[in-house]
């Protein structure tokens, strides 16, 4: 299901990327290698994200998702990431998601798309997807409204489902421009909300249904120290109303290294928290990783 869910979006998103304004190819630190002798449902897919692509590209961070000062229109992305190892370790994996983005004076949207297939050794090792929806107004130069919704899944995190759907506000603490050429920046935002959340624990058919009210808090900041290197970092909060000892923290931190106009160096660092997880799970994790950022 959750494949089938993969090759939609990313087909579905192709039309779109074909009239794209901006695009953004993200690598990893080696060249992607296909190999051969797959199982079916994986040649199925592997052939999908080589014939059909124009362009290669528990809780989601949204803060990093937005982007900084874009003009008025559509803007869309679409990536993919194809992995395959032989030998002493042998796994395959597969990444693809999309983004649209519409903005129009006061008023922009986002939607963003991800989905991860992992198998190593006859066992899967990664298998989680969201979608994310938000709609974001200018309320006044300092001040935004937004309202969203969202779809995920995780299976190693026992997480079969999740929906959920809120709204907040946001607010713009400073966002200044310093330096003799203005080309060091530093802006911090703090984003204040509220979440009803419908969730499904649990694996195969012994599942436990969660509905809860959670306060949504985020705190954004970024640091443009000159037009080589930047610094940002994202952390949210998520408490439930009626029971404040069961909540959720996730941070990203990232840092990037221009190495041209068009080519970056990133290296990033994320963890996540939880403090009520389902039985068998562990109340954190911890990922560091770097890659290739290039835009054209």
């Amino acid at each position: 299901m959750q494949l089938w869910f993969l090759c939609r979006f990313l087909d579905a998103m192709i039309y779109l990327n074909s009239n794209k304004q901006c695009n953004k190819l993200y690598l990893n630190s080696l060249i992607i290698i296909i190999l051969i002798k797959r199982s079916r449902t994986m040649l199925r897919l592997v052939f999908l994200l080589i014939f059909s692509a124009t362009s290669l590209y528990g809780q989601v961070n949204v803060e990093k998702m937005r982007k900084r000062n874009i003009n008025n229109g559509w803007y869309n992305t679409l990536n993919m990431n194809i992995s395959l190892n032989r030998g002493n370790e042998e796994y395959f994996k597969i990444q693809g998601g999309f983004r649209t983005d519409y903005v129009v004076d006061r008023f922009s949207t986002f939607f963003v798309g991800n989905a991860e297939y992992q198998e190593g050794n006859e066992s899967i090792i990664t298998n989680k997807g969201f979608l994310h929806l938000r709609g974001v107004y200018s309320l006044t130069r300092l001040l935004d409204g937004e309202i969203f919704t969202q779809a995920e899944y995780n299976e190693f995190i026992n997480l079969r489902e999740r929906y959920l759907g809120g709204g907040g506000i946001r607010l713009q603490i400073f966002d200044n421009l310093f330096g003799a050429d203005t080309a060091s920046r530093v802006s911090l935002h703090i984003g204040i909300g509220a979440m009803y959340e419908y969730e499904e624990l649990g694996k195969n058919d012994k599942y436990d249904i969660y509905r809860i009210i959670r306060s949504t808090n985020n705190v954004n900041f970024y640091w443009r120290i000159n037009q080589v290197f930047s610094i940002s970092e994202v952390a949210y909060i998520q408490p439930d109303f009626a029971n404040f000892k069961d909540f959720r923290m996730l941070n990203d931190l990232v840092l990037k290294f221009n190495i041209s106009d068009n080519v970056s160096f990133l290296a990033t660092l994320h963890y996540r928290y939880d403090s009520e997880p389902v039985e068998g799970i562990k109340k954190f994790d911890l990922d560091l990783s770097n890659g290739i950022q290039v835009v054209f």
